[in-house]
């Protein structure tokens, strides 16, 4: 459990390891299409990079990302599939966004950098703490974006009928300020944790 802990808020905590801004501004504009795809990139880095990292011995160096694509390939193809099956709703709103996790950079360098490098349960850390990473930092985008644009949260009405919704926080504009302003916040609770613990060294 420490461990898991250390992998969520300890490592990589400003989100530079966040995957990718476009599903950010473009999908994130309510909680549920932000647990959606949350859950979908999610599971689809967790599989990949446990698999990966398992069968890393008989992977050739020279043609290791052509592996990483298509065992990534193969796994959105099967959460497409589960989502359009299930959730066919969902599946409509996050639209494009979920093929594309297929060509994500930094889901597809994070398995060269640790998957391919490391040991499983390493790997399975890595992922499980990047997974709730992007999970509360989507669902916390969506979450204000939704409150602000919408007035609601996960659908249910949250303030009277005389509020005016802020509508440039359903557009890409508007979720580039509000994650900029999460980033922020975390970065600066990052260095606040930082500068006390140098201080507690001393």
């Amino acid at each position: 459990m420490k461990n898991i802990y250390s992998q969520v808020f300890a490592k990589g905590t400003t989100m530079a390891l966040f995957l990718g801004v476009a599903p950010a501004v473009a999908v994130a504009t309510n909680v549920t299409n932000s647990i959606g795809l949350s859950l979908a990139v999610g599971a689809v880095l967790i599989l990949a990079s446990t698999l990966i990292s398992l069968g890393s011995k008989f992977i050739p160096q020279s043609v290791r990302f052509i592996v990483f694509i298509a065992m990534v390939a193969g796994l959105v193809s099967l959460a497409d599939i589960f989502l359009k099956a299930h959730m066919p709703e969902l599946a409509r709103n996050l639209g494009i966004f979920i093929p594309l996790i297929v060509v994500n950079v930094a889901l597809l360098a994070r398995m060269g950098a640790i998957a391919y490098e490391k040991n499983w349960v390493q790997t399975l850390l890595d992922a499980l703490g990047m997974s709730i990473r992007f999970l509360l930092t989507l669902t916390a985008l969506g979450a204000i974006r939704e409150l602000l644009g919408n007035g609601t949260l996960a659908g249910v009405p949250i303030f009277n009928g005389n509020y005016q919704p802020v509508l440039m926080m359903i557009h890409p504009a508007g979720g580039l300020i509000v994650l900029g302003l999460i980033l922020g916040i975390i970065k600066a609770g990052v260095q606040s944790k930082e500068k006390a613990e140098r201080e507690a060294r001393r």
